[in-house]
């Protein structure tokens, strides 16, 4: 596996923690913001864009990426602010004003019903900076099997900017850690390396018939930061013991090693 842009973990390009306030329901945005100030790779990046250069060919034209940029700017700094509600404006407006361009339904954004997951995706596909967006991308590669021709009959890349976990996922499994003793061990590390899904009713390109598929999905490359979404609707027990570290195979022999950073949880009912 390999990143372009793999770097090591600095501190120094990560804020001294602090709370952000709730001014209506953007607890979710909040934590994002939090878990996204945690990252050095993309702060440093960001720190470091050369805002005083209005001519330059890597700044983006979006005013959301102005005042993400300047928000964090402002985490860095003595005076910090008190919530994120610049941010989500910018983004709300952002959202509205591409839905009003392309002439389809005004898009709901901060009435409640959201999670950190989602905001995430909206916030890096708005922000109008590929480079940024590269620190959270992987790419897997997936061969589909045919159960009815017995040979691989595509192979396709997909990239994300975080990897989903399903619900019925080691359900029984307490400890998700590497073993000590054996690098590259633990069930989730093996699940995100390598895994099987099964796809029924999939129309192969070979046959040209609805068959069983089997999709073997091998991951090649990680990101800076790996973020990993558990299926928000499953149980509590079964994010919890989301594992501390994980390391990857590097493609010069060296290993990729992770640190939890930060972490997620959001819970609740119809209700609330």
């Amino acid at each position: 596996m390999s990143s372009r842009t793999q770097t090591a973990y600095d501190p120094e390009w990560v804020p001294t923690p602090f709370g952000l306030t709730n001014p209506n329901v953007l607890c979710y945005f909040n934590s994002l913001m939090q878990a996204m100030m945690s990252c050095p790779a993309p702060m440093r990046y960001m720190i470091e864009w050369p805002e005083h250069d209005p001519t330059s060919d890597n700044r983006p034209n979006n005013p959301l990426w102005d005042t993400f940029h300047t928000f964090m700017l402002q985490c860095m700094g003595s005076d910090k602010p008190k919530n994120a509600i610049v941010v989500i404006t910018a983004l709300k407006s952002k959202l509205i004003a591409l839905a009003k361009k392309h002439e389809t339904k005004v898009p709901r954004f901060g009435n409640g019903q959201e999670d950190a997951g989602e905001g995430f995706h909206l916030l890096l596909n708005c922000m109008g900076d590929d480079e940024y967006a590269q620190h959270f991308m992987h790419r897997f590669e997936h061969d589909m099997y045919c159960t009815r021709c017995k040979v691989i009959v595509s192979s396709k890349a997909d990239t994300s900017f975080h990897l989903e976990i399903p619900p019925d996922f080691a359900q029984n499994t307490v400890e998700w850690e590497d073993d000590s003793k054996i690098q590259y061990s633990g069930p989730l590390n093996q699940y995100m390396r390598h895994h099987i899904t099964i796809l029924n009713d999939f129309n192969c390109p070979k046959c040209k018939k609805k068959e069983r598929m089997i999709r073997l999905s091998h991951l090649v490359m990680v990101p800076n930061v790996l973020v990993v979404q558990f299926n928000k609707f499953g149980a509590r027990k079964y994010v919890a013991p989301c594992p501390t570290t994980l390391t990857f195979p590097g493609t010069n022999g060296s290993p990729l090693k992770y640190k939890l950073i930060a972490k997620i949880e959001h819970s609740g009912n119809m209700g609330g």
